[in-house]
Formats: structure tokens, sequence, C-alpha cells
């Protein structure tokens, strides 16, 4: 926490008692971890290289995406229905009209991105990675701890379920993909 923007904000870690070894920023200051993952026997630097990642998503708001997204179709819905009452009070411009156009597309440009958008988008994850490896290197950890990790969770993951988990899910980019942009990332960065 000290290495990033958001230093000065009480941040909360919680570690949660799940079978599946996961970490997830929640908010603005809130981490959890579950026992399995510390379980795994993961070492300082790869916990830092997670931690790292999940502040990450925390300084990029990534968690308010969705928030954000609601926030907004409910704003447009009330200007909608402020419209609406205009125009069946007997207003009837054009202008008003092509308001109402207006916001039905807006609408339904707002909805599609609501149905079809990821908890957070691969970019967030790339992103989330590349600064947490950055929070961890400044915090003192090694620059391989988040890379070992992630080879780490793989392994586990192909070792329960095979190798259909190698395949692009809904939340995270290929470990593959990750692992080729810490690299990329580390020599840019000089570390």
């Amino acid at each position: 926490v000290k290495a990033s923007p958001l230093r000065g904000m009480k941040w909360t870690f919680v570690v949660v008692n799940m079978p599946s070894p996961n970490a997830a920023c929640t908010g603005e200051g809130h981490v959890f971890v579950t026992d399995s993952l510390l379980d795994m026997g993961i070492t300082d630097d790869e916990l830092a290289g997670v931690l790292g990642h999940e502040v990450a998503h925390g300084v990029r708001r990534h968690v308010f995406r969705r928030s954000d997204l609601l926030r907004d179709i409910m704003q447009l819905l009330r200007d909608y229905e402020k419209l609406q009452a205009r125009i069946d009070k007997g207003e009837n411009s054009l202008t008003l009209r092509e308001q109402v156009d207006r916001y039905s597309r807006q609408r339904d440009q707002l909805q599609y991105k609501f149905d079809h958008e990821r908890f957070y988008s691969h970019v967030d994850e790339e992103e989330a990675d590349v600064l947490g490896l950055r929070y961890a290197v400044t915090a003192g950890f090694s620059a391989d701890g988040l890379g070992e990790c992630l080879g780490r969770l793989e392994k586990l993951r192909i070792n329960q379920f095979g190798t259909a988990v190698l395949k692009d899910d809904m939340s995270h980019p290929p470990t593959a993909r990750r692992l080729e942009i810490l690299q990329r990332a580390r020599q840019n960065a000089g570390f």
C-alpha cells in the first residue's frame, strides 16, 4: 500500500475461509485473501505480488465500473422520465422528440454495456498485474513474486480441472499472456 498512490488511505486486508485459492479487491481500500491461497505455501514475494495486484484494482477503481454504469443508467432513466412527462403534458416540439430518441439510444448503449461487460475486463487485469508488480518491487519484494504465484495457481487448476482451464476465462486473460506482459513490464522498468 505504501508504494501506491493511495498510501494515505486506510486499507483493510481480511483472510477469508474459502476452499479455493483467491484474492480480490472489493472496493477502494478493501482486499481479501482466502486461507486456501495462503495454505498453498506461497512466499512473501508471491503474496506481495498478489496483494499489489489487488491494491492496483483499488487504485484504478476497477471494481466501481459496474456501479458507475448502473448510476449512469439510473440518471438516464430519470432524465428520460422528465422528458416523457413534458410530452405527456402536451408539449410536443421536435426538440423534445429528438431528445427522447437520443435518450433511447443512450439507454440501449448503456444496457448493452451492462449486459455484456465483464466484472473486470482483461485490460483491467493486465493493468493490475503491471501496477501490482511495480508496487511490490517498490516495497522491496521480488519482481518474480506475482508471476510465480500465477504459475502455481495455474498448475493447481490444471491438476484439479484438466487443461480446459488454459482457455480464456471470463474475467482473466490466460496465464501465459499475463506472464508475457509481466516480463515486458519488467524489461521496460529495468527489474
